[in-house]
């Protein structure tokens, strides 16, 4: 008896595969003397860039049997979120009461008297300023 190979060759391919990923972008802080404290603002917005990473992949007999990184590049950089904190301090605001008195000027009352001769006149009660 004499057995025959029929097994076949390894079909083996390769090819390129490409996918991005995002960049992830910073926030940056930073004072401002002209903003009160307590007090932030977004200067300029944050934006993901993009990373885009190329790689060779070796089928065999339709199966991964390996992949290598051929590139790893930054397509679009990512842009940096700015972000403004204020470091003016609020003015001292101080209150204070003040008195004082003023002279109101008295007012004078005429009023007819019968029991008196005409052109007397008597004073019943002295005024104060």
């Amino acid at each position: 008896m004499i057995e025959y190979g029929t097994k076949q060759a390894p079909v083996v391919e390769t090819r390129e595969e490409s996918r991005t990923e995002p960049v992830a972008y910073k926030t940056v802080r930073r004072p401002n003397a002209t903003l009160a404290v307590g007090f932030e603002q977004v200067v300029q917005q944050g934006q993901n860039g993009v990373r885009t990473i190329v790689e060779t992949v070796t089928l065999t007999d339709g199966q991964e049997t390996s992949r290598v990184e051929k590139s790893n590049t930054i397509t679009t950089e990512a842009v940096d979120e700015i972000i403004e904190y204020g470091t003016k301090q609020a003015p001292v605001v101080e209150t204070r009461e003040e008195s004082r008195t003023e002279p109101v000027a008295y007012k004078t009352v005429r009023r007819p008297n019968a029991t008196l001769a005409v052109g007397f006149e008597q004073v019943i009660q002295q005024g104060h300023n």
